[in-house]
């Protein structure tokens, strides 16, 4: 701390430059910074896990409804009843195809004489 203290004294100019040459010779380091900044932020997100946990296992769950089954098979949560309804307006209904007529295919290949 002395060292770092004594490169802070040195003054600098307008230009925010020292005004003295300083160089570093020499450095040790004592500690791997790295794994603890790796360590703190695995701590985090385990904590961050745990707390969505929590909040999951709080939050209620939607309540399903049970389906009433009318029948078996295709179909069988259809009410019989809707079936019933959707027939009879089917029926009053005219369809609309028959009236509709059939147009001749005029693409038939029967005569080459227009080439």
């Amino acid at each position: 701390m002395d060292t770092l203290n004594a490169l802070e004294r040195i003054g600098t100019d307008n230009k925010d430059v020292p005004v003295e040459e300083m160089k570093i010779e020499k450095v040790a380091v004592f500690v791997n910074p790295f794994q603890e900044a790796q360590d703190e932020l695995k701590a985090e997100r385990e904590a961050e896990l745990a707390k969505a946990s929590e909040e999951l296992k709080k939050m209620p769950k939607p309540a399903e409804k049970e389906r009433k089954v009318f029948s078996s098979g295709v179909g069988k949560y259809i009410n019989p009843a809707v079936k019933k309804e959707a027939r009879k307006a089917a029926e009053d209904q005219p369809s609309g195809s028959a009236s509709k007529k059939v147009k001749p295919n005029s693409y038939a290949l029967s005569d080459f004489s227009a080439w």
